[in-house]
């Protein structure tokens, strides 16, 4: 794969290299070379070291290479830099991180010493990590000595990314513009490199601008990840596409596109109880091609509303709520009764229509359908409706019934919606 030559500007305008860039990977599908780094990789798939090949118009000073190590869980806990020196890397400079979960909340650097720490709040998510932390990062402290230097506070746009730090003053620490795809066109004021989170709240290598999600790294110049979708190994039109190339309005929390359906933001802030239980059932993560994006944040704000408002009704108490399995019953129906001029009501119905159109195309085309298993869910929804097919001109009403049920399921995995597949499952069970 190559990438055509160019030109470059000195107005932000930097369309493609200046030389033709070839893109080369290994079986596994990993990024191993783009011109400027060689990548190495270990057995499971993981970025262990990327290092500048010998570009003549580049000072050795500014010639990389870096290395990372992984803890249990696949997260990145160091990264070492090296620097040319004129004939080898040399001067190696390490930093280590810690993690609550897969939020960095600390950078180490010499003798185990806090060079940065970091605060967290809710996400997009209304979670403290169910976006992945999108969002969600409340404050940036500078130590050294362990003494803190410098605090500023994160300016978020619409989609998590950080574009402004502001210090505790109300000055302008730091300014930070994008491309579509989190192309850095200018960073600008004192702060701007210190703050390692930018794009879509992630840690970003200021040496090669990839940007670490937890499972993957992702490369705003290419637009793309570097290495395959882990969790669909077999299947996607394109493993390596950034959230479906939807980068304007769509986030992914850690390289796996996870997302959780409607109600876990609602789930997570209620008590322990039956009635929360009832709503963990169907809130559990899915991984598809669903994403967090601005109508689904809005679906979860009305849904949040709704409960507000349903709860006050009724003279309900979140612990009264949490406490009943048949309240928790009563509340989803009465979601699923919303009018369809209604934001959860209008949500519902759009994903109503495209449920039952995939349906209506798998009983009318049967094996021709398998062309929808470009989606999440297709093949599943193609086996489960031709069954049903089956089964209906049978007359066995208890076959319909299991097939009903794994339609349903496959709805679930292509909409990520928990009151979609209850819309799909009544309609096809008498």
């Amino acid at each position: 794969m190559s990438v055509e030559s160019g030109g470059f500007s000195t107005n932000g305008g930097l369309v493609c290299p200046a030389a033709q860039q070839t893109l080369s990977y290994d079986a596994d599908g990993n990024l191993t070379g783009d011109g400027i780094w060689a990548y190495r990789w270990d057995g499971e798939n993981r970025l262990v070291q990327m290092s500048m090949t010998n570009i003549a118009y580049l000072p050795a000073v500014q010639r990389k290479k870096l290395e990372f190590v992984y803890d249990f869980q696949g997260r990145r806990v160091q990264k070492v830099v090296w620097t040319w020196n004129g004939s080898a890397f040399g001067n190696p400079v390490t930093h280590k991180y810690l993690y609550d979960g897969w939020t960095v909340v600390a950078v180490l650097g010499l003798e185990s010493s806090v060079l940065e720490s970091f605060l967290w709040g809710q996400d997009l998510s209304g979670t403290l990590q169910g976006a992945g932390g999108i969002g969600g990062l409340v404050a940036v402290f500078e130590i050294s000595n362990g003494e803190v230097l410098n605090v500023h506070f994160p300016c978020y746009d619409g989609n998590g990314n950080v574009m402004a730090l502001v210090a505790p003053d109300g000055s302008i620490a730091a300014r930070y513009e994008y491309g579509p795809f989190g192309e850095p066109i200018r960073a600008s004021g004192s702060a701007a490199k210190a703050n390692p989170f930018r794009w879509s709240t992630k840690l970003t290598d200021e040496e090669s601008g990839l940007v670490y999600y937890g499972y993957r790294y992702y490369s705003p110049g290419l637009g793309r990840w570097i290495s395959r979708d882990p969790a669909e190994e077999t299947d996607g039109r394109n493993l390596q596409a950034y959230v479906a190339n939807h980068a304007p309005n769509s986030v992914d929390g850690n390289g796996l596109a996870e997302h959780h359906v409607a109600t876990m933001a609602l789930a997570n802030s209620l008590p322990n109880g039956p009635g929360t239980d009832y709503l963990k059932k169907f809130t559990v993560p899915v991984i598809d091609r669903h994403y967090y994006d601005h109508p689904h944040r809005a679906y979860n704000l009305a849904v949040r509303q709704f409960f507000d408002d349903w709860c006050a009704a009724r003279g309900v108490t979140e612990v009264e709520f949490a406490n009943s399995a048949k309240l928790a019953a009563e509340f989803v129906q009465d979601c699923l009764d919303q009018p369809r001029n209604s934001t959860i009501g209008a949500y519902l119905n759009k994903n109503m229509i495209n449920g039952g159109r995939a349906l209506k195309a798998a009983f009318l085309l049967g094996a021709a359908f398998a062309g929808y298993s470009a989606y999440a869910g297709g093949n599943e929804l193609v086996v489960a409706a031709v069954e049903y097919r089956r089964s209906a001109a049978q007359g066995d009403a208890a076959a319909m019934d299991l097939d009903a049920v794994g339609a349903a399921i496959a709805v679930q995995n292509m909409t990520g919606d928990y009151f979609t597949t209850m819309y799909v499952l009544d309609a096809l069970l008498p």
